[in-house]
């Protein structure tokens, strides 16, 4: 799978295709147990960094975000790529080395999930506000929905 058709999704609200695309890509280079570190582009021009090592994530970082805070908030993605890979150790540790891989690969399925949700029920947080007005109205209605108790299964 290239990252050509996890972008193809992104006006897909409920697709999943970015974080399915960016799990495969990790397992797949963990298994080389050759240390990795990937600079990614997403919504609204974000960037990111997810640095491998020693068969895990060691490191992610978006925004102020470090850790597995960062690598969570990269999997609600609704699309992005890969702007640059580099086979190098990084020297940034923001991620437990105890913390086995499939769990933060489950826990992170689970923000995935949720932000999906989010997405095919508003819409309109898809397209980019206009102004800021309209980036701070959608931020609002993001965070009632985080607020909200319950787990919403689709």
């Amino acid at each position: 799978m290239s990252h050509q058709l996890a972008m193809k999704h992104e006006d897909e609200p409920l697709s999943l295709e970015f974080f399915t695309f960016l799990t495969e890509l990790i397992q797949l280079y963990t298994l080389s147990r050759k240390p990795r570190v990937f600079e990614l582009r997403g919504p609204k021009r974000a960037t990111a960094t997810i640095c491998l090592a020693e068969n895990s994530i060691q490191h992610a970082e978006v925004g102020d975000l470090e850790g597995e805070e960062a690598f969570f908030e990269i999997a609600t993605w609704g699309h992005g790529e890969i702007v640059k890979q580099r086979e190098t150790l990084s020297e940034k540790r923001s991620i437990e080395p105890d913390r086995q891989l499939s769990n933060i690969l489950m826990d992170a399925y689970w923000h995935a999930e949720e932000a999906a949700v989010q997405r095919a029920n508003h819409p309109k947080a898809l397209l980019a506000p206009e102004n800021d007005d309209e980036a701070r109205n959608a931020d609002r209605a993001f965070q009632r929905a985080d607020t909200q108790p319950g787990i919403a299964m689709i």
